[in-house]
């Protein structure tokens, strides 16, 4: 069964939790949630050379409930292991990241994870994206001035459940215009985390993300 499972889940185990030395080429999810031990960079470092030597096709990770601390030492790790290369959907949810954290991740991605597809940071901490917003103004202009700065295969931003987020029903706000701000800058981003269940986008948000689609 190992061999041919597509996703596995280490929820709720403790610290002497052990990977089975089975080959799983089948996997290519990975999800980390709190509760299961402290998680600090020699066991982080530990569970990603497992996964290079018997999940080589893993191209996901959610990691769910940690603190930030914890959840920067995860994605300075992947950053740095073979995987980065191959990753396609990072899911950071319910970390206690913050503005910064979310500014250093997007306009880190082009170098970090080269190949992401989707990241996820719902709900946590984030206050605004101001800051978000100047940055992606600024790779905007360097954008149409032929020099891209970031991702261009990021499609998924999924920013919900954030403090900020209701801003965003409110096209005269400075989060809002942040949001617009990131669609112009990342080119193929077409989903900042709205849905029938969240908050629906405004008519220019809505707009700008089908602009993308076409």
């Amino acid at each position: 069964m190992l061999f041919r499972s597509k996703r596995l889940d280490l929820y709720q185990s403790d610290e002497a939790l052990t990977l089975p030395p089975v080959p799983m080429p089948a996997l290519n999810t990975l999800g980390i949630g709190g509760g299961n031990g402290e998680w600090d960079k020699d066991r982080i470092d530990d569970l990603l050379v497992w996964a290079q030597a018997f999940a080589p096709n893993l191209d996901s990770f959610a990691i769910c409930n940690h603190d930030r601390a914890t959840a920067q030492l995860f994605v300075e790790a992947l950053s740095e292991c073979a995987h980065h290369n191959k990753l396609e959907n990072l899911l950071l949810i319910d970390c206690d990241l913050v503005e910064d954290d979310a500014e250093r991740l997007l306009f880190g991605l082009q170098d970090e994870f080269p190949n992401l597809k989707t990241l996820s940071l719902c709900r946590n901490k984030i206050e605004s994206i101001d800051s978000i917003g100047h940055a992606a103004g600024i790779a905007a202009k360097a954008r149409k001035e032929g020099n891209n700065q970031v991702s261009t295969t990021l499609k998924r931003l999924n920013l919900s459940e954030n403090p900020f987020f209701a801003n965003l029903k409110d096209s005269k706000s400075s989060d809002h215009a942040a949001a617009m701000s990131l669609l112009d800058s990342f080119e193929r981003l077409c989903w900042l985390g709205h849905s029938k269940e969240t908050d629906t986008p405004t008519a220019e948000l809505e707009y700008k993300t089908k602009l993308t689609l076409i």
